[in-house]
């Protein structure tokens, strides 16, 4: 009886202890089916990338303008879409139209950065002196070598701006006609008239042919210098013509 009622206690403990081994092991199973899992996910996020921070706008405007570039550069912009730019940049069209509304909007800021900045900066300084040779130069200097950085975006605007028809030839025309009003405001307030429009304009696409031939040349330093020495001398001889 008391052998039975051991025997008894003895299952009784054996099953108890296995009962909680068993859990043991279950919660043990647990832990390391969550923890692989949780490595799995972190793993997959690692490899499709969104681990990664994303670029922020500018980063991502910077990737888009370069893509177009070289579409643009190679085709010319009417035959590269949207699309083409962003397959190029590796893109959705939801991240392009975050950064520009349209095509035309991406070809002004090229433009804006690319020269445009440039020609107002040194229109719109407080120094400015179209009749005294060393601020040409200066000036010249200063707006060439800026726009020879960014050489292939240069050469496309110019090029594709010979159509009356392209984006690239209304957005040019335009910040031409804002700088020609500055140049037309100096000029009153220094020789007291305002020279013509077209006057002007001329000057500023004689500059802008320079700039093209030094890029044509594959930026040869000698032809950069002589375009440079040219511009001088033609807004010095342009604006001696005014002289009171």
């Amino acid at each position: 009886m008391i052998k039975a009622g051991i025997a008894l206690t003895d299952q009784c403990l054996t099953r108890h202890s296995l009962g909680h081994g068993a859990n043991r092991d279950q919660q043990d199973y647990r832990h390391v089916q969550h923890r692989t899992q949780r490595e799995m996910a972190n793993a997959a996020v690692v490899r499709d990338g969104r681990a990664k921070k994303r670029p922020g706008l500018e980063e991502q405007r910077r990737i888009i303008l370069e893509a177009a570039v070289e579409l643009f550069s190679a085709r010319g912009s009417r035959a590269v879409s949207i699309s083409d730019i962003c397959a190029q940049a590796n893109v959705s069209r939801h991240t392009y139209y975050r950064c520009f509304t349209d095509k035309d909007e991406l070809i002004r800021l090229l433009y804006q950065t690319s020269v445009n900045d440039h020609m107002e900066a040194i229109s719109g300084a407080a120094d400015v002196d179209y009749s005294d040779p060393l601020w040409l130069h200066r000036a010249f200097e200063y707006t060439i070598d800026a726009i020879l950085e960014q050489h292939q975006v240069a050469q496309f605007l110019f090029v594709e701006s010979s159509d009356p028809n392209s984006h690239a030839h209304t957005v040019i025309n335009e910040a031409l006609d804002k700088v020609v009003l500055r140049m037309q405001r100096w000029c009153v307030s220094h020789y007291g008239q305002r020279p013509s429009k077209v006057f002007l304009k001329s000057l500023l696409m004689a500059s802008q042919w320079l700039v093209q031939n030094a890029i044509e040349s594959g930026m040869d330093r000698k032809v950069i210098a002589e375009s440079k020495q040219a511009a001088e001398q033609l807004y010095y001889a342009a604006f001696s013509t005014l002289e009171k």
